[in-house]
């Protein structure tokens, strides 16, 4: 999980009172978005990639 993730959120806006709610709110977080997470199914090939980032 990226930060972006978490920031977007949880993060927005910065209501916690303290450094110890703070924390447990980012661990519920993980473990419920851990819980239903699904893999990124791409759909940029490696082909298409190499052809983008060749250098001519």
């Amino acid at each position: 999980m990226s930060f972006i993730i978490i920031q977007g959120k949880l993060l927005t806006p910065n209501d916690f009172p303290d450094i110890q709610t703070l924390h447990q709110r980012i661990t519920d977080f993980i473990i419920r978005y851990n819980d239903s997470a699904q893999p990124i199914k791409w759909s940029y090939t490696v082909a298409q990639m190499m052809e983008k980032f060749a250098t001519n």
